[in-house]
């Protein structure tokens, strides 16, 4: 069995940025995530984010990623969305399988994303 890596940028989901007041008195910056924009299911034991990795179609030269992850939803509502609403879903993250990677990942566009988020006292959907 082959020893598999996953990124996912949590950010790239609809959501917000903002801080709470811990137990101790300090306020620590939160990812506020809704679940019905996001189609995250509820299930019996949690609630979640299906996702899918598809296989590069051509692995550059100083990565080694060998997939892309997108959410996975389920066919009836693939099907009521526009070609082009299909299109934006967003790229949440890579994978690396070690066993098919050989190539050293110093691509600073997979590495060093960072989203442009703001912290905000009112969410922003």
């Amino acid at each position: 069995m082959s020893n598999i890596s996953i990124k996912v940028n949590l950010a790239n989901l609809k959501c917000a940025i903002k801080s709470f007041k811990g137990k101790s008195g300090a306020f620590q910056d939160c990812l506020v995530i809704p679940i019905e924009t996001n189609k995250l299911i509820r299930g019996k034991e949690g609630i979640y984010l299906d996702l899918v990795a598809f296989p590069l179609k051509e692995i550059k030269d100083n990565s080694r990623d060998t997939h892309c992850i997108k959410q996975s939803f389920d066919k009836e509502y693939l099907a009521g969305l526009p070609e082009g609403d299909k299109m934006a879903l967003p790229f949440l993250g890579s994978l690396v399988d070690w066993d098919k990677s050989v190539k050293v990942n110093s691509d600073p566009e997979i590495s060093d994303i960072k989203p442009d988020l703001q912290i905000s006292e009112d969410l922003p959907f």
